[in-house]
């Protein structure tokens, strides 16, 4: 299944690029104009394009602030390891867990050694 990604600018502009030669639709913050918005208009942008949502920022895991269901899905990374290809690979492995299933209004937390779906 092809997603459309929307991956904020805490991390790599990598990241959106190994996306898109996977055959996904994907955007870096810092490519949308949108480097050092808040939180909300990055938030409103990745629904304004049908995206979910990629970050390292955990505030975007407060289903108070950001309920599931409500919108195109978002996927937290919080990683220890924080070097570019380690993030990538992970990220990839993840990916690969949850291929199957819609990311839209699901909140996906991905650790070192897990991945959690809501």
């Amino acid at each position: 299944m092809k997603f459309r990604f929307i991956v904020d600018e805490d991390l790599p502009v990598a990241l959106a690029e190994m996306l898109k030669r996977k055959g996904h639709w994907a955007e870096h913050v810092c490519q949308t104009g949108l480097r050092g918005a808040d939180d909300l208009t990055v938030f409103k942008y990745a629904q304004i394009q049908k995206a979910t949502l990629v970050t390292a920022d955990k505030g975007f895991s407060d289903i108070r602030r950001f309920p599931i269901g409500s919108h195109y899905g978002i996927i937290v990374l919080r990683l220890k390891r924080r070097k570019r290809d380690e993030i990538m690979q992970r990220f990839c492995q993840a990916l690969s867990q949850v291929e199957r299933l819609s990311l839209r209004g699901r909140l996906i937390v991905v650790t070192d050694f897990k991945v959690r779906i809501r």
